[in-house]
């Protein structure tokens, strides 16, 4: 389904006018956009966020709903962490993410 120009909202009507920003996405509601992000790895993300304006605003809204903010209750729990991140960022990065953050920059230690 393709939408019309009085589907959009002033904004995403604003950036398909700037031809260096278009990008096929734009057409699909953020709700849609929001769930294709949700199933991309942390580290895949943060890798494709440059890509343009609207993508780095796309990618920024997916990441904040699935970051995690827990503090470190002990030097063990956070120990653990940065070996899992060290070991393996593909293979903890979800579960990291979700609990800490995301990148390790971010966490609260």
């Amino acid at each position: 389904m393709k939408l019309s120009s009085k589907d959009l909202t002033p904004a995403r009507k604003k950036k398909l006018r700037n031809k260096d920003e278009t990008c096929a996405f734009m057409d699909l509601p953020d709700d849609a956009i929001g769930v294709m992000l949700s199933f991309a790895p942390f580290p895949t993300l943060c890798r494709v966020k440059p890509v343009c304006k609207w993508w780095l605003q796309s990618v920024d809204r997916s990441i904040h709903i699935r970051l995690g903010r827990k503090a470190f209750m002990s030097n063990a729990e956070l120990i653990e962490a940065v070996r899992k991140y060290c070991e393996d960022k593909q293979k903890f990065s979800e579960e990291l993410a979700t609990t800490y953050g995301w990148p390790i920059g971010k966490w609260d230690v």
